[in-house]
């Protein structure tokens, strides 16, 4: 299925397009950099003491060098708050998991196929929606927006009591019965 990996570049798209701040750092880089060699100097000293080879060493040294990057999570959350919406746990869990479609890494492999691809389809459509919900909102939209896994009956939306339709003060409520307002 190529819409979980399509959706989740979609959502890192949007998301670097949205986010204000650029560097994505935790501290000023001239704080940093008065930081990390102290870091270095304490990781060098750690390896001799504890006998880490060199070629271990090294790696750990290159992760030193992100520590201060924030986390590709923190940078997909932050254009949600900026446009005033309040992720829930299921589409934290959602943006959280969305690797494992650029990866392949689907941990949970039951007999039951079918169970797979409702997960599956359900994760596709929580990224689309929510890929939505941002352009929507950043565009100045305040109109309802559908919940394409609740249309759909998808299991995991409606055991979450997920709304059909979201709306700019979250409020949520079906459309009327006879499809006037």
């Amino acid at each position: 299925e190529y819409l979980g990996p399509l959706y989740s570049v979609v959502l890192e798209t949007i998301c670097s397009a949205l986010v204000k701040d650029e560097t994505g750092a935790y501290m000023e880089s001239k704080d940093w950099k008065s930081v990390l060699p102290k870091l270095k100097k304490t990781l060098s000293d750690f390896c001799k003491e504890h006998s880490i080879t060199d070629e271990h060493k090294e790696v750990m040294v290159k992760k030193l060098d992100g520590f201060n990057s924030k986390t590709n999570g923190n940078k997909l959350t932050a254009p949600f708050e900026q446009v005033g919406y309040k992720l829930s746990k299921q589409e934290k869990d959602v943006i959280r998991d969305r690797n494992l479609f650029l990866h392949g890494k689907i941990h949970e492999r039951p007999s039951d196929e079918s169970w797979l691809k409702s997960k599956l389809l359900y994760v596709c459509m929580e990224l689309r929606k929510l890929c939505g919900l941002l352009l929507f909102r950043h565009a100045g939209f305040k109109g309802p927006i559908l919940n394409n896994a609740v249309e759909m009956g998808l299991e995991e939306a409606l055991k979450n009591k997920e709304p059909l339709f979201i709306t700019y003060d979250e409020k949520t409520e079906a459309p009327p019965a006879n499809g006037k307002a």
